[in-house]
């Protein structure tokens, strides 16, 4: 076996680990958000026609804002600058994320028809840690060794292939 044939190998299990790491420490992140998009533990409120609701944002440094909501019927939602929607347009519940937690503000519904609605609702703050942001960093890394380590190991066996004839 050629040496570069070894040392692709090595680059390539290596990264495989790597990214196995992240994605597991990755996961704690993702394991906070779930309760969010699938609205567990939501609120649940019930607008008359015509009729507002207000959630204040705290801010909260270092922490990321998720908010979701769900309603019977169509409903007019104002959120803070920050919120981005993070749902496609087709599903019925709809799940905002503000990656600055550091601001202040209010979510407001009203409800436009002349009949009750029913809105069931999520506001959560979610701890980033710096193991986050590594997670990521391994995630990345051991993708870009993997892959590295995958084309020297090609090239280990094409040289080595010519070598034998």
């Amino acid at each position: 076996m050629h040496i570069l044939t070894k040392i692709g190998l090595i680059a390539l299990v290596i990264g495989i680990i790597l990214a196995g790491i992240g994605f597991y420490e990755f996961s704690s992140l993702v394991n906070e958000m779930e309760p969010v998009i699938e609205l567990h533990g939501a609120q649940r409120i019930t607008l008359g026609p015509y009729q507002n609701y207000t959630i204040p944002v705290s801010p909260s440094p270092g922490r990321i804002i998720a908010f979701a909501y769900n309603s019977t019927s169509p409903i007019d939602v104002t959120l803070p600058s920050s919120f981005t929607n993070s749902t496609s347009p087709s599903t019925a519940e709809r799940v905002y994320l503000s990656p600055i937690g550091d601001i202040s503000g209010i979510i407001e519904f009203h409800n436009p028809s002349n009949s009750s609605i029913v809105v069931y609702y999520i506001l959560k703050y979610i701890e980033v840690s710096t193991i986050d942001v590594y997670s990521l960093a391994f995630v990345l890394l051991g993708a870009l060794l993997f892959i590295v380590g995958l084309i020297i190991a090609i090239i280990g066996l094409v040289i080595g292939r010519k070598k034998r004839t």
